[in-house]
Formats: C-alpha cells, structure tokens, sequence
C-alpha cells in the first residue's frame, strides 16, 4: 500500500519512477517496478487516445465549418443558367 497515493502519482508523471523504486522496500521492488511501468503506459496510452480524438474532431470541424471559393461573377455570367433548348436572345 502507497503512503500517499496523491504524491505517488504525481512523482511517476514526472518522471520518477526510479525515485518511487528507490522508496520502495528491497524485497517488493521487482513487484513494484512492473506496476509503475504499466502505469506510466497505461496513462499514456490514454493520452495519446485522447490526442488523437481530438485531432480527428478538429480535423472534421475545420472541414465542416471552411466554407467553399465562390466563383467570380464573370464565371457565374458565363455559365450557362438556360435550359439546354433555350435560344440566346440578340445573337
């Protein structure tokens, strides 16, 4: 059992795991080494997850919300906005 799991947490986010397997009493450190190490990957496993989903959405929010070019009127003139059978007036 941890003392302080609060502070615990807090050592092994940091980066001090070797500290934590330093505290730990001889005879538990080959258990407790284990249990960090898959702690660490564990959390950042989740991390990276979430990094990803959030990417994702970003990615299809800025697709979603970027709005299309509009032609220039000249083009929008010049298409043609008459039926296929229509006549073209004055030519």
């Amino acid at each position: 059992m941890v003392p302080d799991p609060e502070s615990t947490a807090q050592a092994l986010s940091g980066g001090g795991a070797a500290t934590l397997l330093a505290a730990a009493p001889a005879g538990e450190r080959t258990a407790v080494a284990p249990t960090l190490h898959s702690a660490f990957a564990t959390a950042h496993n989740a991390l990276a997850l979430t990094a990803g989903a959030l990417a994702i959405t970003g990615a299809a929010v800025v697709l979603r919300l970027t709005r299309r070019p509009t032609p220039p009127k000249s083009a929008m003139a010049d298409s043609p906005a008459r039926p296929a059978g229509a006549a073209r007036a004055g030519g």
